[in-house]
C-alpha cells in the first residue's frame, strides 16, 4: 500500500518513461480520459535534460549559479538594499 503521493509520482515515471499512456494513468485515478491521453507523453529536449539532471542529482551547479546572480532576489548575497553601501559624497 502506498500513500497518494509515492502512487501519483509512480504514475508521473510511468507516463515519462512511456510504461502506460496519460489516459491509463487516469483511469487508475478513477480521472475521466482525455482525448488525447491515448498517445504516449513525449517529453520536449529540455523535459529530457531536468529530468536527467535531477536523477543525477546533479543539480549543485544549477543551485551555485543562482546563488552567485547578483540581480536576483532569490540570492544569498546579492546586492545591498536601496540606500545602503557606499555612500556617494
Amino acid at each position: 500500500m502506498t500513500d497518494e503521493i509515492a502512487q501519483s509520482q509512480i504514475l508521473e515515471r510511468y507516463v515519462k518513461t512511456q510504461v502506460m499512456t496519460p489516459n491509463e494513468a487516469r483511469e487508475a485515478l478513477d480521472l475521466p480520459l482525455r482525448a488525447d491521453g491515448d498517445q504516449p507523453f513525449v517529453m520536449s529536449p529540455r523535459q529530457t535534460t531536468d529530468a536527467r539532471a535531477n536523477l543525477a542529482g546533479s543539480r549543485q551547479r544549477d543551485s551555485e549559479r543562482t546563488n552567485n546572480n547578483s540581480d536576483s532576489p532569490t540570492t544569498i548575497s546579492g546586492r545591498n538594499a536601496q540606500g545602503e553601501g557606499r555612500s556617494s559624497q
